[in-house]
């Protein structure tokens, strides 16, 4: 599982009974930093908590956000302004992350390690016009 492969997961195994795959997710930002030695993508889970903390009332959303070191071989490509993609993260014969998002967005890329930085939760609304 994609969790399995990163570091400071206990918050997110406690809010699911079972941690979801990332099929189809929101991807709300990917940032490059650290003169492209960082990145960090933050994504909308496919399901919402089953144990929600008590501030997370009114919410029906979790997000997450990764960090990921030492950067290799990224390569990125989009076709719309609206990201949405499936997730996979996998640890390589090397121990090396292998990360990849497809679907209209493509990011590939390498890293040393990779990390939850923060999961929070947000009230999504679904807009209807009449």
């Amino acid at each position: 599982m994609w969790h399995e492969c990163l570091y400071e997961t206990k918050f997110l195994q406690m809010l699911y009974k079972e941690i979801p795959s990332l099929n189809d997710v929101r991807i709300e930002s990917i940032a490059i930093w650290d003169a492209g030695n960082r990145i960090k993508v933050i994504f909308d889970m496919p399901s919402y908590a089953d144990f929600p903390p008590a501030k997370w009332d009114g919410c029906n959303m979790a997000v997450v956000e990764l960090d990921f070191t030492s950067i290799a071989k990224l390569q990125i490509n989009t076709i719309s302004n609206s990201y949405r993609g499936d997730i996979s993260i996998e640890r390589n014969s090397e121990g090396l992350l292998e990360v990849s998002i497809k679907g209209n967005l493509t990011l590939n890329f390498i890293a040393d390690s990779g990390f939850i930085q923060r999961i929070s939760a947000y009230l999504q609304r679904d807009e209807v016009c009449l």
